[in-house]
């Protein structure tokens, strides 16, 4: 049984699109890990944290992915407009 929660894989995030302000080559989480998020002002925590709850849509559309629980790329629901399966995820996960 894989105890994975989250696999990052080359996930830039920016707020214009353009300049890449975090940039996470490969990061796992684990299922009932203990994980901090530390560093200096400006170094990405607030972005890292508002991409994997899906508040603001920072990741940059390349190749990068997001896998939720081995099953979801979670950078895929943006791509519904009305926002209904964000909110989904969010209130079911």
């Amino acid at each position: 049984m894989d105890s994975s929660l989250l696999n990052i894989i080359n996930l830039d995030c920016s707020y214009n699109q353009k300049d890449i302000v975090l940039k996470i080559p490969s990061l796992g989480i684990s299922r009932g890990s203990l994980n901090f998020i530390i560093g200096i002002s400006g170094i990405g925590k607030s972005t890292f944290i508002e991409t994997l709850g899906l508040m603001n849509d920072t990741a940059l559309k390349n190749e990068g992915k997001v896998i939720f629980d081995n099953e979801v790329n979670i950078l895929n629901l943006w791509a519904n407009k009305d926002g209904k399966d964000l909110s989904a995820f969010r209130k079911e996960n």
